[in-house]
């Protein structure tokens, strides 16, 4: 593609991935040099990654996902990296759409890009795809933002961005407090194309049951919190433009005021859908898509502006 990648760090968290971290290590070495945090895996995945090229930092006991993150940015900004690229050591992601997503930055500096895997929705394991729709309509709403895959860990993050934001969770959890959090201050994140690979047996860290659980409760509860932040944001909107952005904002809002109330619902066809996994059955999906899917917060009037065609992103206090 002709990027140059410029001060790139690649940072790859990894647990128990033996089979897969060389492969990945040795892709991703072609365009810059690899951090792999290795969280206390037991199979040697630190030695595979390191006999690849990458330096290897080594957790003492298993912290999560978002600790062995947090412990990578800290190595690639210390090493003076502007931009800093996450991948995951599973082989789920293709090192040969670095350039794409490092291209994407150089488009957009200063913006977080994913790599977005949506468009191949059909390969993405059920309770994955569940997780990614439900967990980008809080994000999008509470962020307003217009991001599909939100729960993505293929990313390129600025420097600055990671420097500035106050960050404090771990797990899978830290990916999407970061986009929460970028996005309410300002910060532009931005969405490429990347084609996922889901292997039969592919073994994921991620626990739907766990993962999922603590995901779901952390944005509903900022959910719930940010409603006063939504209905000050409201008003002002009424007051300071004209009656297009008022419809847009009015819209979400609605949008987000039904999905907030039929919260009880969706953790009733949650607990079902457990009950229901074994006999093969999908109910949770349909209701996700019904009343949870982040499409339905950007719906345009016709003949009518969305609010980024009105106003540069406004700044919004964190939560």
């Amino acid at each position: 593609m002709g990027v140059s990648l410029g001060r790139s760090v690649v940072v790859i968290p990894v647990h128990n991935e033996a089979s897969t971290i060389g492969a990945i290590v040795a892709g991703a070495r072609a365009y810059g040099p690899v951090i792999v945090v290795d969280d206390a895996s037991d199979d040697g995945s630190g030695q595979h990654a390191a006999a690849s090229g990458a330096t290897v930092l080594t957790q003492p006991r298993q912290r999560g996902k978002g600790a062995a993150l947090r412990c990578g940015f800290g190595e690639a900004l210390r090493r003076g990296a502007d931009t800093i690229v996450t991948l995951d050591g599973d082989g789920q992601h293709n090192p040969q759409d670095i350039p794409c997503l490092v291209a994407a930055s150089q488009y957009w500096p200063g913006s977080i890009i994913i790599g977005g895997r949506l468009d191949g929705e059909a390969g993405i394991p059920r309770h994955r795809l569940q997780a990614i729709l439900a967990g980008s309509f809080w994000i999008n709403w509470m962020g307003r933002c217009n991001i599909r895959d939100t729960q993505s860990g293929f990313r390129v993050y600025p420097a600055g961005v990671l420097q500035a934001l106050p960050l404090k969770y771990g797990g899978f959890l830290l990916e999407s407090e970061i986009l929460l959090k970028a996005s309410q201050a300002g910060y532009d994140i931005h969405e490429v194309p990347i084609r996922a690979v889901y292997q039969p047996r592919q073994r994921s860290q991620y626990r739907p049951a766990r993962d999922g659980s603590v995901i779901t409760m952390y944005l509903l509860y900022h959910g719930l919190h940010f409603w006063p932040s939504q209905i000050r944001q409201l008003f002002r909107d009424r007051r300071a433009h004209a009656s297009e952005m008022s419809w847009h904002e009015w819209h979400r809002a609605l949008v987000a005021a039904l999905a907030t109330w039929l919260l009880p619902m969706l953790f009733l066809t949650m607990l079902l859908q457990l009950a229901l996994d074994r006999l093969g059955l999908d109910v949770l999906t349909p209701v996700i898509r019904r009343f949870y899917d982040q499409r339905l917060l950007h719906k345009p009037a016709v003949g009518r502006k969305t609010l980024h065609e009105h106003e540069p992103h406004n700044r919004w206090e964190f939560i």
